[in-house]
């Protein structure tokens, strides 16, 4: 049973890695944001013409109970994204964004799976592909001073020029492919793509010590419902810190679909780090946080049958880095 279930997860396994896990004009300078009693106002303060380089840098490790079996499964995710403002009023900026590298190995009992856009190959497979389709892909946002991400364009096009990249390896669109570029390149899914760097700001001047809530979902890969409480630590060497602290419970979102097998997630847990927000424009330059999830992996092959559960755990190490180009 293992081995036929595990080349029908590979997809699964892979979206759900990329899931779980990227000017001054009426703004404040640096040291308007930070106060003499060491407080802060932060907000995107950028300006036309800006561009800067991200680094997203994710390493997991899921351990599933199949039977009286562990299997334990590695992945690495690394994605290089370049972030150009085309933009700036005092009502926000419009950000073009394009993936410009990545990285994906997968270490499972079946097998490896590795893609580098570094190492181009003649040859690339259908899993491999989802990752070469979208290098040199970009897409568009408007994101207000305060980081709340206001629209998105170019999402349509986006998918267009992946599903052309697709064709041009000689490979077949079909309704795997088609899913999973509506699950992956939705608009949640993509503001969840640039929240490594765009962090929604308090709306206020915060003293040490204190917080704001924000929540998020997560519709694709294994949907999750995520309530964070962000701390302000401190302000110093034009960094303001941030700790970052949330709570992860299941998510609502339609079972994913695979070669006519049902795949749903049922997982809870925690996620914390650091953040590191640059006083000079309200990026998220340095980030280090860490997500452990547990819970059921229900799979069902029969629409007449009760799912199979599968016991399952996911560690997940995430690093952001941004600098300017």
């Amino acid at each position: 049973m293992t081995k036929y279930l595990n080349p029908f997860l590979r997809l699964s396994l892979i979206l759900m890695t990329v899931a779980l896990m990227m000017g001054q004009i009426g703004c404040k300078s640096a040291t308007g944001m930070l106060g003499k009693d060491g407080s802060v106002d932060l907000q995107l303060q950028l300006k036309e013409g800006d561009s800067f380089q991200s680094a997203l840098n994710t390493d997991q490790v899921i351990t599933q109970k199949m039977g009286a079996m562990d299997q334990e499964i590695t992945q690495k995710f690394n994605m290089g994204m370049k972030f150009e403002v085309t933009a700036a009023s005092e009502s926000g900026y419009s950000i073009k964004t394009t993936y410009n590298s990545i990285l994906f190995e997968s270490n499972t009992p079946m097998g490896t799976i590795y893609y580098n856009s570094e190492e181009p190959e003649d040859n690339v497979d259908q899993t491999a592909a989802a990752f070469a389709a979208v290098l040199n892909k970009s897409f568009s946002f408007n994101i207000s001073p305060q980081g709340e991400i206001l629209t998105l364009t170019g999402i349509d096009d986006l998918k267009e020029e992946m599903r052309k990249a697709y064709v041009e390896m000689g490979l077949t669109v079909d309704e795997n492919v088609e899913k999973m570029l509506d699950r992956q390149y939705s608009e949640s899914a993509l503001k969840n793509n640039l929240s490594p760097n765009f962090l929604q700001f308090a709306g206020k001047r915060l003293k040490r010590g204190e917080t704001w809530t924000q929540s998020a979902t997560v519709d694709q890969g294994v949907p999750m419902k995520l309530d964070y409480t962000y701390t302000f630590q401190e302000a110093k060497d034009g960094l303001a810190y941030i700790k970052k602290a949330s709570r992860v419970s299941p998510g609502v979102g339609e079972p994913m679909v695979m070669n006519n097998m049902e795949i749903t997630y049922d997982v809870k847990g925690t996620e914390e780090g650091i953040l590191k927000v640059d006083l000079k424009t309200g990026l998220v330059v340095d980030g280090d946080q860490e997500q452990k999830v547990g819970g059921q992996m229900g799979l069902k092959m029969d629409p007449s049958a009760q799912p199979m559960q599968i016991p399952m755990t996911i560690d997940t190490k995430s690093t952001t880095q941004l600098v300017r180009l």
